[in-house]
């Protein structure tokens, strides 16, 4: 008996280790470290104190990288959590999400997400983000409340539809209320301008 308990407790053992040298041999280590490298360019310009250098070198940016962006969905799909983690995944879709002169790209690339999302191996809030940002760039107008406008008169929600129930929709993708959004927006805009804002008031 103990003999038969030993050998289903390493037969167990023995095909754990085949599933988790599974999953390790599917992540792609190069593959997260070259989308990484693309998000940090994508985020330089925020190292930029003049705004209009700013957004000329972040469109500058954005266009760069594109080729490289589009071959990773060409070849991979979606960057899932299980391909390149988590931190990775998330900055392959704020890459997308940048990709705002190519809209059949970000449409392609919502499809390829979708099927992630619904294994739970990305995430349902940029997938609801990327929703937003396709609907606003057609003209439409967006589910979630994502899309804003911010200013020193507040932050504004981009065209919405049915806003008495945004609340429930941003919940069912782990949103936070739309209110508690506006408020974050609010914080970021005058952390960005503080100097300018400062200024300005003296």
């Amino acid at each position: 008996m103990i003999k038969l308990d030993r050998a289903v407790y390493i037969l167990g053992f023995t095909l754990v280790l085949i599933s988790a040298y599974g999953q390790n041999k599917k992540f792609n280590l190069s593959l997260s470290k070259q989308i990484d490298s693309l998000a940090k360019e994508d985020q330089s310009a925020l190292t930029i104190q003049n705004s209009e250098n700013a957004a000329a070198h972040f469109q500058k940016v954005i266009r760069s990288n594109f080729p490289l962006v589009k071959k990773i969905a060409d070849k991979h799909g979606f960057p899932s959590y299980d391909l390149v983690g988590k931190e990775s995944s998330n900055n392959y879709w704020m890459l997308v999400q940048h990709s705002d002169f190519d809209l059949p790209f970000q449409k392609k690339i919502l499809k390829l997400m979708k099927l992630e999302v619904d294994k739970k191996n990305a995430s349902g809030q940029n997938y609801a983000y990327l929703i937003d940002r396709i609907n606003i760039n057609e003209g439409k107008p967006q589910i979630y409340g994502t899309q804003v406008n911010m200013g020193e008169n507040g932050t504004k929600i981009k065209p919405c539809s049915d806003t008495l129930n945004l609340d429930k929709r941003r919940l069912s993708v782990g949103l936070k209320p739309i209110k508690d959004y506006l408020k974050q927006c609010d914080d970021m805009f005058l952390e960005m301008n503080k100097d300018r804002i400062k200024t300005k008031d003296n």
